[in-house]
């Protein structure tokens, strides 16, 4: 299957109507990389509708432009299916059916670990996001991004790099970035719109999460346990717990970290940090999910107690290993 950024931009040459699908609970970068496809299908003249359920998008973000336009289902017919920041199918969600339903298939990705499940396949692992590899595409496509697709594009780099601080931070990257601030955006501006307007219902979720997250010295590991019972008690929304394991990870003893919510009854999702010795993304993996070394999640049926015993059990094997 080809592998290629030209073979994506004969794709969106050759087709007129296209869905957009980022995964299940979106992030910034998934969010960014999918309104900035959005607005360059736009610039190119294609009728394109982008699948994300607005119910799962972190309040946060919800100043990035053409967000308005998202929506969890769509009678929209279209030729081709774009699929940006998903690292493997199922993290598709209601949205995976569409994979056979649609005619051509286009994946764009920067996870280590993507299957390549897609007709046509862009995955580079060495950019610091999708957003990043959007951003060459309208590159590749001789157009530059207006202010509004350069917001949700930068949004995606900064979010994904952990505010240029993670290890997939690049002088490429950084470039690329100063090159959108050099189209209009506002790094404070924007920094202070995802990250300095968190609601009393975080501050107590936060609080909760902290003062219940459990430190193995000997494994060098931390973890907490979020229910919904927890999000209630704070009046907080599931979204909110994003950066728990930012906090958990950034611990001096602690060379992993992991933060298991549940989403719904019986179904959790894991979230998982490291330093840089452990690779979280191996981990996840074991779990059916993916991502990379220091970054990575996963879905779960099985309940926490057993996954923490699971990962806890990982950890051991890796050290001796």
């Amino acid at each position: 299957m080809p592998d290629d950024k030209d073979q994506v931009l004969d794709a969106i040459k050759q087709g007129s109507d296209f869905i957009i699908a980022a995964h299940v609970q979106p992030d910034g970068d998934a969010l960014g990389a999918a309104l900035g496809l959005f607005w360059l299908l736009k610039e190119l003249g294609k009728n394109v509708a982008v699948l994300i359920d607005p119910d799962q998008v972190s309040a946060k973000y919800s100043f990035l432009p053409g967000l308005e336009s998202v929506a969890q289902k769509s009678t929209f017919k279209a030729d081709t299916l774009i699929t940006v920041d998903v690292a493997h199918p199922d993290r598709l969600g209601d949205n995976k059916p569409l994979l056979e339903a649609v005619k051509h298939t286009v994946n764009i990705d920067h996870h280590p670990d993507n299957p390549r499940f897609a007709h046509v396949n862009w995955v580079e692992p060495e950019m610091t996001s999708t957003s990043e590899l959007i951003l060459e595409l309208w590159k590749s496509a001789s157009k530059t991004p207006a202010l509004d697709a350069a917001t949700c594009i930068y949004v995606g780099m900064l979010t994904d790099t952990g505010n240029w601080q993670y290890s997939n931070t690049t002088s490429a990257g950084l470039r690329a970035a100063a090159d959108l601030v050099d189209i209009g955006v506002e790094p404070n501006g924007v920094f202070s719109l995802i990250y300095e307007r968190n609601t009393t219902g975080w501050l107590r979720l936060m609080g909760l999460g902290l003062t219940g997250a459990v430190i193995d010295k000997d494994l060098r590991f931390a973890y907490a346990i979020v229910t919904r019972a927890d999000l209630e008690v704070a009046g907080a929304q599931a979204s909110e717990v994003e950066n728990l394991v930012d906090w958990l990870r950034s611990l001096a003893d602690i060379d992993a970290a992991l933060v298991i919510k549940e989403t719904q009854a019986g179904e959790f999702k894991g979230s998982a940090r490291s330093n840089g010795s452990v690779n979280v993304g191996a981990l996840a993996h074991s779990f059916g999910g993916g991502g990379h070394h220091n970054a990575a999640g996963f879905t779960t049926t099985e309940a926490p107690t057993l996954v923490i015993a699971r990962v806890k059990k990982w950890l051991k094997s890796t050290a001796s290993s």
